[in-house]
C-alpha cells in the first residue's frame, strides 16, 4: 500500500527517474545526473531509499546510489 503522494512529489519523482534515465542511456554525465538527483535531496524533497528505489526501476544497483551518496558528501 502506498502512501498517497502529492503532484509535487509525483513531479520530483517524475524528475529523478528522467534525470537518471538519461544518464543511464548515456545523454548526461555521471556527476550532472548525480548532482541533479542529490540536490533534490538535500532540498528534502525525495528520500535516498526512494532515489535507489527509482534508479533500481532504470536499471541502476541500491548500492551504487549509496555509494555515490557518500562520495558526494565528502566533496562538500
Amino acid at each position: 500500500h502506498m502512501k498517497k503522494v502529492t503532484a509535487k512529489q509525483l513531479r520530483t519523482i517524475i524528475y529523478v527517474r528522467e534525470t537518471l534515465k538519461k544518464f543511464v542511456d548515456g545523454d548526461l554525465e555521471k556527476f550532472d545526473a548525480y548532482g541533479l538527483v542529490f540536490d533534490q535531496l538535500d532540498k528534502r524533497r525525495i528520500t535516498l531509499t526512494e532515489i535507489c528505489d527509482i534508479a533500481n526501476s532504470v536499471g541502476l544497483a541500491r548500492g551504487v546510489i549509496r555509494m555515490r551518496r557518500h562520495q558526494f558528501l565528502g566533496m562538500k
